[in-house]
């Protein structure tokens, strides 16, 4: 599903777009690499973890606990099973890897089972 690829994309460059409107115009860095390219806050701290399975992008203010993590899995995603395969790679790990930082911090974290229609599907 090359659908899912470019909604990743897309929804990356809404998230950046959207918070780069209330920043001023030259108050903007770029990001461009692999065939990725956007702008973020200059005051905003940028850390691009990729790799080869992923493009892995992580944002968000020093005054601010809140971050912004982008994934952009690198091989079309055509199938049911490559989109499973996606999330194992990228979202299953990503999400195991907070949950440990926040228990290790002394809040453990709970999970509860969610879902979001898109699209109408």
């Amino acid at each position: 599903m090359k659908s899912s690829r470019n909604f990743f994309q897309l929804l990356a460059l809404f998230v950046c777009s959207v918070t780069a409107l209330a920043q001023t115009g030259g108050d903007a860095k770029q990001f461009s690499k692999d065939g990725l390219s956007f702008n973020y806050p200059s005051g905003w701290t940028f850390n691009d973890t990729s790799n080869a399975d992923a493009q892995q992008m992580t944002f968000g203010r020093a005054d601010s606990d809140a971050q912004i993590t982008v994934f952009v899995f690198r091989t079309p995603v055509t199938t049911p099973e490559k989109v499973a395969e996606a999330k194992r790679v990228l979202v299953d790990k990503y999400v195991a890897s907070t949950t440990k930082s926040f228990e290790e911090a002394g809040a453990p974290p709970e999970s509860s089972p969610a879902s979001t229609e898109i699209g109408g599907r």
